[in-house]
């Protein structure tokens, strides 16, 4: 059996306890415009997680992780001063 350091413990943690934008997106439309509006908030929220599960279960992540070629509009001269800048 493995075990998990206390970092990861308290990290996780803290990860879980704070909310996310579409929870306070959500929380916020609905205590503004009512339970009806805030519903309709929270679907409108998961409708814009469905893309990105479904590009997970057919591994999408995988391929373009694999793949340059997707990534080739990215050698343009502002991403290469973006990538050369001081501040890193």
């Amino acid at each position: 059996m493995t075990s998990v350091s206390f970092d990861f413990l308290m990290t996780s943690l803290i990860v879980v306890i704070i909310p996310g934008t579409g929870v306070i997106y959500t929380v916020s439309v609905a205590l503004g415009r009512g339970s009806r509006a805030g519903a309709i908030a929270a679907f409108g929220c998961t409708l814009g997680i469905v893309p990105h599960i479904v590009a997970a279960a057919f591994g999408l992540s995988a391929f373009l992780h694999a793949e340059r070629s997707p990534f080739a509009f990215s050698n343009t001269p502002v991403s290469r001063t973006c990538s050369s800048s001081p501040t890193r």
